[in-house]
């Protein structure tokens, strides 16, 4: 139980980080302020998109293998 906890911190330490150090990339930036907004959000839309398109061949592919044990 300890393990799964010190699993959970050290994943959310790394995501706070990994989100701070993004952002300020980011910010520092020197664009203009529409393209700032579009620079930042298509890199979160694309690993969105990428995450769904995992999970749903993830879910297809073990339907099907529990479909053919039946």
């Amino acid at each position: 139980m300890k393990r799964k906890k010190a699993n959970k911190l050290i994943t959310r330490t790394v995501f706070v980080f990994g989100g701070l150090s993004y952002f300020m990339f980011f910010s520092g930036l020197d664009l203009p302020i529409f393209l700032k907004y579009y620079v930042t959000i298509i890199p979160i839309q694309i690993a969105a998109a990428l995450y769904l398109g995992y999970q749903y061949y993830k879910n297809k592919h073990s339907q099907k293998t529990s479909n053919q044990l039946k």
